[in-house]
């Protein structure tokens, strides 16, 4: 694999972070491809995406041209670090610009078949459905509560932005492991500030801020995301080593949420 790279002589180290299954060689991130369809469309979009208030991790592709070598991608390193202290809006505002980068692509056909947890959760909130364990039940159906239906359109979008954004002042902020959704922009931006509020600390100011225009339709948005994280937990929760904690720590996490959100 690595020759198919041409990164034969270059040391391995892994990265930490993600699932744990991507390695750099100097220059370049390899990762394992999960979906060859997705990895395709992924290799080809990106080179076209107008880079205006954010940078883009590309791909690379192999010697032969290919875009994965054996059942590996590979990603050109991005300068920057994950430290989000104080920069929570630099993150809203670099997904922001990617979405509106991304307007006016069409939806991918891969989409609708793409069964690993997080798609198939992310699918299940915007169904309204609640998780099966029930120590997730109690915040899944407070926040289900907020729930409402939403007239903003449907786009691709970053669904995953909270660990995927780097900072290398003064370059703009760096985009990492595009992970597509078709949900509106707002969708995409609400999960970072739930994993914000549960998971970093942020509080009632980034939910004011991201809400300060619509605030209804906001805490809706933000309501399912963090719903969308609590059907992923249930869901993980099989594969875990210690399912009873892992469950305990996300229904404790995104409890914050509904907290900020004053419905528990």
């Amino acid at each position: 694999m690595l020759a198919g790279y041409a990164l034969s002589g270059e040391r391995l180290e892994p990265l930490a972070g993600g699932q744990g299954s991507a390695w750099r060689a100097g220059s370049v991130i390899l990762k394992p491809v999960g979906n060859q369809a997705e990895a395709d469309w992924v290799a080809e979009l990106l080179p076209t995406v107008r880079e205006v208030g954010f940078r883009l991790s590309q791909p690379v592709r192999s010697t032969s041209g290919a875009r994965t070598v054996a059942g590996w991608a590979a990603w050109r390193w991005l300068a920057g670090s994950h430290d989000f202290t104080g920069r929570w809006p630099q993150v809203l505002h670099a997904g922001a610009a990617l979405h509106r980068a991304l307007a006016a692509v069409a939806e991918p056909a891969f989409l609708v078949d793409r069964d690993d947890h997080w798609s198939v959760a992310e699918r299940l909130s915007w169904a309204g459905e609640l998780p099966a364990h029930q120590e997730l039940r109690r915040p899944a159906e407070r926040l289900a509560a907020f729930l409402r239906p939403t007239r903003r359109p449907s786009q691709l979008i970053h669904g995953d932005l909270t660990g995927n954004v780097l900072f290398a002042d003064p370059a703009a902020p760096g985009i990492i492991d595009f992970t597509p959704y078709w949900r509106p922009a707002s969708f995409g931006l609400a999960v970072v500030v739930a994993d914000a509020v549960a998971w970093h600390g942020a509080g009632r100011p980034l939910l004011d801020a991201f809400g300060r225009h619509e605030p209804e339709e906001s805490r809706s948005m933000l309501a399912r995301a963090a719903l969308f994280r609590l059907l992923t937990a249930d869901r993980v929760a099989a594969g875990s080593t210690d399912p009873a904690c892992y469950l305990h720590s996300n229904a404790e996490a995104y409890s914050t949420v509904c907290t900020v959100l004053g419905v528990c």
